[in-house]
């Protein structure tokens, strides 16, 4: 084999002038015969070998070929001589010193002048290209295990999922146990496979959107295995995975923040119909102070029987209008308890006979009454209410007869269930439970039986205030109530009440008055509301007093400085337009010091919010009848000086 000139053609003696600066091996090979013809001086420097034992190793020098990649380089030697006109193949190479060093060897088969076939080829060392490709490749692998377990181990579901076909592509573990699906059936399924039947379409018209580019994300309902619908919010992103055009979507179950903002909704809507209550109640309550003061006063002067039993009647009908007012009271949480510690066991045993002529015989009534349950500080009276109310509201729900339970138990409660569900501090609570076989209530139903007025009753038959009563006296007792029921299967009523000496706080309780003092004093009477102000002042003067009345608390203090005899006490609305009655006191007492005072008012002592009063100030709520203002008036008189 000789080379030869591309100018002359003419054989070239000294081809290694023009090849003794390459870095890079050149050969030339007789395809029939497999020996190479040529190699030049590279040789050494790349492999350690001299141009001779590359020339006289037979096979195309595949000896010197890493044993690992041996075969494979060989077979391609195979498909140059049987007609292949050109190959790339890359291989180790053992060098001299028993080292490897990567090369690519480039061949072409030609026709040699000769018209022998030749293969001609030049080997380049790249054991620096395949060391970075091997440290980068490393590296991507280590890059995609950590992002595999960041996929496999996050908390919420994440997926990618094929848009053409909608498939799952892949799922991490939390998918699994949020779906109920293993990974290998996610595989043969669609996300179509993961939402309610009615949800399809909406999901298809989003998948076309985000086909054209466009995304949504936010509030979706999923569905698991076992049919249970949630809602979820998911973010996804486009991306290309496996040579797909795919989603990648993380979904986050949103239902127990949904349960939070009902529970949210529903106690800021109690709140603003019980403040909404309670304003009714005050009003009202100075409408029958004076349809009572009044009948009471007629009643004191008449003579004729049938003028008398009609007044009864407006005495009547006004105190049925005071008790319906009580309860709405009750219901916004603005009417005075008397608390005291209470066994609440033994409150229920005391009531069980009368409860069982209440129910009739065809509801068979049972108790377990926890003994050591623990006491609770409430007012005697109004957990008597609770219990009534709730028991008559559990007859009513079977009135074709049925099993009826109340139960008292201890409880501890963790901060997961309070904050859940109950709006209570953790610790210790005393839990009357009172369930029945009735008919039970749909959800609409039971975010409703709270409200005061709303009735399922027929017409007539109901004041729709029973379980508002409840509610309000629980949770002005500190306590909460939850509900369970379900249609035609009953209803479950839980009350918890804090238990005394935990560390839940308990109710203070009111003072208590004193005996009646002589009507001999001076009384400055302050009430906004004319009617009122006029039938107190009559009953004052009734009873003895001297009376100095005033509309407003700045009619009070000129009154009070044009007054020249002694004034001992002062009668005053707690909340009236401008000045309230607590500054109205704080006033006078600069220019009388030492005068007392007796507070009065529709809500009840220490509920309207900027009108708080003292520890040792006296209060009396609306509506009062005669006596019992009579009452209060002397035992603030017969009290120190304030």
């Amino acid at each position: 084999m000789r080379w030869r000139t591309v100018r002359t053609g003419e054989p070239d003696s000294h081809p290694a002038d023009l090849l003794a600066g390459l870095e890079a091996i050149v050969w030339v090979a007789d395809a029939e015969a497999g020996r190479l013809a040529y190699v030049s001086d590279g040789c050494r420097a790349l492999s350690g070998h001299a141009p001779e034992v590359w020339l006289s190793a037979p096979r195309y020098a595949v000896g010197l070929v890493d044993l690992a990649d041996r075969d494979r380089v060989a077979a391609v030697f195979d498909r140059l001589a049987d007609g292949h006109d050109r190959e790339e193949l890359e291989y180790r190479l053992e060098t001299a010193d028993g080292g490897l060093v990567w090369v690519a060897n480039t061949v072409h088969a030609l026709t040699g002048p000769d018209g022998r076939r030749e293969l001609h080829g030049v080997i380049v060392d790249i054991t620096r290209r395949k060391e970075a490709e091997g440290a980068l490749l490393e590296q991507l692998s280590r890059s995609e295990e950590d992002y595999r377990t960041l996929f496999d181990l996050h908390p919420n579901p994440i997926w990618v999922y094929d848009l053409e076909s909608l498939r799952f592509l892949a799922a991490n573990a939390a998918t699994e146990r949020q779906y109920g699906h293993s990974r290998q059936e996610l595989a043969s399924m669609t996300i179509a496979d993961i939402r309610p039947a009615e949800d399809v379409p909406g999901m298809l018209a989003a998948v076309k959107n985000v086909r054209e580019g466009l995304t949504r994300s936010g509030p979706w309902h999923h569905q698991k295995r076992d049919g249970t619908v949630f809602e979820v919010e998911i973010s996804s992103h486009t991306m290309v995975f496996g040579g797909r055009r795919a989603e990648v979507v993380m979904a986050v179950d949103i239902s127990d923040r949904r349960t939070l903002e009902h529970q949210l909704l529903q106690a800021q809507k109690m709140e603003a119909v019980g403040q909404l209550a309670g304003g009714v109640a005050h009003d009202f309550n100075n409408l029958a102070l004076v349809i009572s003061g009044h009948a009471d006063l007629l009643l004191e002067r008449l003579d004729d029987a049938r003028a008398r039993e009609s007044t009864r009647e407006i005495r009547r009908a006004a105190d049925q209008a005071s008790e319906l007012t009580r309860q709405l009271l009750a219901f916004s949480r603005r009417q005075v308890l008397h608390p005291i510690e209470l066994d609440v066991s033994e409150v229920v045993a005391d009531l069980v006979p009368m409860l069982g002529r209440l129910i009739g015989d065809h509801i068979e009534l049972s108790t377990r009454l926890a003994t050591g349950a623990g006491t609770v500080q409430a007012d005697p009276a109004q957990l008597r209410q609770v219990v009534m109310n709730l028991v008559l509201n559990a007859r009513d729900a079977m009135p074709r007869g049925g099993r009826l339970s109340i139960e008292i138990s201890a409880r501890e409660l963790d901060a997961r269930l309070t904050e859940a569900r109950l709006e209570l501090a953790p610790g210790s609570y005393v839990v009357l439970a009172v369930s029945d076989t009735g008919q039970g209530m749909d959800e609409a139903t039971r975010e409703r039986i709270f409200e005061p007025f709303f009735t399922t009753k027929d017409p007539g038959k109901g004041t729709g205030l029973g379980l508002s009563t409840v509610y309000g006296i629980v949770k002005q007792t500190g306590g909460s109530i939850w509900v369970y029921s379900e249609e035609g299967r009953g209803t479950t009523f839980k009350v918890y009440l804090p238990r005394h000496g935990s560390s839940v706080a308990a109710v203070p309780q009111e003072r208590a008055g004193t005996e009646l003092a002589a009507a001999t004093a001076t009384v400055l009477l302050v009430e906004d509301h004319e009617q009122v102000r006029t039938l107190v002042h009559m009953v004052l003067e009734k009873l003895g007093y001297t009376v100095v009345a005033a509309a407003s608390g700045g009619e009070a203090l000129a009154a009070a400085a044009a007054h020249e005899g002694p004034i001992d006490m002062v009668l005053t609305d707690l909340v009236m337009p401008g000045m309230d009655g607590k500054e109205l006191v704080e006033r006078m007492r600069d220019l009388r010091p030492g005068i007392r005072a007796l507070f009065t008012s529709g809500y009840a002592q220490g509920m309207v919010e900027g009108h708080e009063l003292g520890e040792g100030d006296a209060f009396l709520p609306k509506p009062y009848d005669q006596a019992e203002l009579a009452t209060a008036i002397g035992a603030v008189l017969a009290a120190p000086p304030g």
